[in-house]
């Protein structure tokens, strides 16, 4: 699974095998936030494959093992912006060898 409790508490997500999921919802206490919840996947897919699985509005952010609550556009451009630079150094790593 790419979910994983540390032993130390903290929560690890591996992203690249096809086994996570994603989904974005507005936060339900009218606070303006939104939060992008990661999950496994029942089923491993192409990386970076989406998959429209279905339109519900009957799941709550809090019931997902892993949340991301954005209450800030500058902050989701930062975390695009770190994301990059992931991407980045994936790439540089993968033609150095």
């Amino acid at each position: 699974m790419a979910i994983k409790k540390l032993d130390n508490g903290n929560v690890q997500v591996e992203v690249g095998h096809g086994d996570i999921l994603t989904g974005i919802r507005e936060m339900e206490d009218n606070t303006q936030r939104a939060a992008l919840v990661i999950l496994g996947a029942k089923e491993p897919r192409e990386p970076g494959q989406y998959v429209f699985v279905h339109e519900s509005f009957d799941w709550n952010v809090e019931d997902h093992p892993v949340q991301i609550v954005f209450s800030s556009e500058k902050s989701v451009d930062l975390m695009i912006e770190q994301l990059v630079r992931v991407k980045r150094a994936i790439r540089d790593q993968k033609e150095e060898n």
